[in-house]
């Protein structure tokens, strides 16, 4: 019934004006809480109505526009672009982007002479028409649900405008300097160069100044930046300290701007850096104490309340270093559970999108007395006289590591617990008067591992997770290797 009411909504109710924004907009908000099956003409083969695009289903059978391969965006007249893109239902009824947004591919020929002002990615994507549907994992579709339409165009925020420009930039000095087949999502922020199908073979393509094949790509969205663009539409964003406010559309290097923000700290004391705040001093046995101390670099309440973090999936690590020059600890991730891991697949694990979608920012205090041992006979007040900001660097995982060090450290730990081959041992030994119990676990530990380990992720052995087999073991998670992370940032 309701698929017949919408159309004869759609018979009876005034078209939109083609060369009108507004009017584009206000015809394709009529699209929410409509299935994308309500607009299929009666003759269409049923069989072939999962195969659809969904924005050229709608192009055709909602807005009545003729499919075509130009460059131009989908509206010409008004310039606006049409994207359909999948969003996910989470705890709490909060929703999330299912994954980035693919644009305008890149072709390799052409790029290297293009002007950013006059190029293919701003002339087909300077204001894009966004219908959101939920997915559902097990319905095909053309029967998702349209829940949000809003018109969108990232030059409305200067910071972002300029973000994205070097996002370009560097992906077409890339493709310049014959490195096409080097592409990395993190050589950049927001905009992505993603390749464009699973299949190698297929992916390669030509590149100019090589005569090495590059895998097919295309520009996108990441998929974080999309998780902001929907919180903004939906108005449930919380407040947000915005780093750089750039009113000028100038080449943005975030990293070196970054880089100059904490230039003035290098070699201030964590003592220095409260009293140049005017900050009431804390004490530093406290856990987020470091990272409370890097955001009030920043001006930032705490790394989650900074824009240009959340867009980027940038996370803020505080690492400290000994005398000698290293790791005080390793870098732990956070803990997993024994039942989940057991069913996942390495490109869709939690330890795979860490490595393969974050970024971090590194904050590094190193200790200024002569030994580690003098340094923990100093009070806490003393201690923070002695603790400097030495560096700051932002990085992110080699893809190489992750494939090859990673995943091998990944494989294991599955494979130990998927077949129940985890061997839990455990004695008791005296402490200082008291009884503590020492357990030990065959799942890859640090003298094994060369990037990444397991280990529990508390002392607290009351903390417990269950294995597929009903052993328990303190909870768990992987960790960084401290001597990998001093070779990646030339400590």
């Amino acid at each position: 019934m309701i698929k017949y009411i919408t159309k004869l909504i759609l018979l009876i109710m005034p078209k939109y004006d083609k060369t009108s924004s507004k009017s584009i907009e206000k015809f394709a908000k009529l699209l929410i809480w409509k299935k994308y099956s309500d607009f299929i003409k009666e003759w269409e083969n049923k069989a072939n109505w999962n195969k659809w695009n969904l924005w050229q289903f709608l192009e055709t059978n909602y807005f009545n526009k003729k499919l075509d391969n130009k460059s131009e965006p989908d509206f010409q007249e008004a310039w606006i672009e049409l994207k359909t893109t999948p969003i996910k239902r989470l705890k709490k009824w909060k929703i999330r982007a299912k994954e980035r947004l693919s644009l305008n591919n890149i072709n390799y020929n052409t790029i290297v002479h293009e002007k950013w002002n006059s190029s293919s990615f701003m002339n087909k994507n300077s204001l894009i028409l966004l219908v959101f549907h939920l997915y559902k994992e097990w319905e095909i579709n053309i029967n998702y649900v349209i829940k949000i339409v809003e018109l969108f165009s990232f030059k409305i925020n200067t910071q972002d405008y300029n973000i994205i420009k070097n996002d370009w930039l560097k992906i077409q000095k890339a493709i310049k300097e014959w490195k096409a087949h080097e592409l990395s999502e993190w050589d950049t922020l927001y905009l992505w160069a993603c390749t464009k199908w699973s299949t190698a073979l297929k992916s390669l393509t030509t590149q100019p100044f090589s005569e090495i094949k590059a895998k097919n790509r295309a520009f996108s969205f990441k998929w974080w930046y999309m998780n902001y663009i929907l919180e903004w539409f939906e108005k449930n964003n919380k407040e947000y300290t915005q780093l750089f406010e750039d009113t000028e559309e100038k080449w943005f290097n975030f990293e070196d701007k970054l880089n100059a923000l904490f230039k003035p700290y290098i070699g201030k004391s964590a003592y220095d850096i409260w009293k140049i705040h005017k900050l009431k001093h804390i004490s530093s046995w406290q856990k987020s104490y470091y990272a409370r101390l890097s955001s009030k670099i920043m001006w930032a309440k705490d790394e989650n309340s900074i824009e240009e973090f959340t867009k980027a999936n940038i996370k803020l690590k505080t690492i400290r270093l000994k005398p000698n020059w290293k790791l005080v600890e390793d870098i732990s991730f956070p803990n997993f559970k024994a039942e989940e891991i057991k069913n996942q697949e390495w490109v869709d694990s939690d330890l795979y999108n860490m490595l393969e979608g974050e970024k971090f920012f590194f904050i590094i205090f190193k200790m200024t007395t002569i030994t580690e041992s003098a340094f923990k006979k100093l009070t806490l007040v003393e201690r923070d006289k002695a603790l400097i900001i030495n560096k700051v660097v932002l990085w992110n995982t080699p893809s190489k590591d992750i494939e090859q060090k990673a995943k091998k450290t990944w494989d294991e730990t599955v494979y130990l617990i998927k077949n129940n081959k985890v061997i839990i041992t455990s004695k008791t030994i005296n402490r200082k008067w008291k009884e503590k119990i020492i357990e030990k676990n065959n799942l890859p530990w640090k003298a094994q591992t060369k990037m990444i380990h397991v280990r529990p992720h508390t002392t607290n052995s009351k903390c417990r997770d269950t294995l597929p087999d009903w052993q328990t073991i303190t909870k768990s998670c992987f960790w960084f290797n401290s001597e990998y992370i001093e070779k990646e940032l030339w400590l």
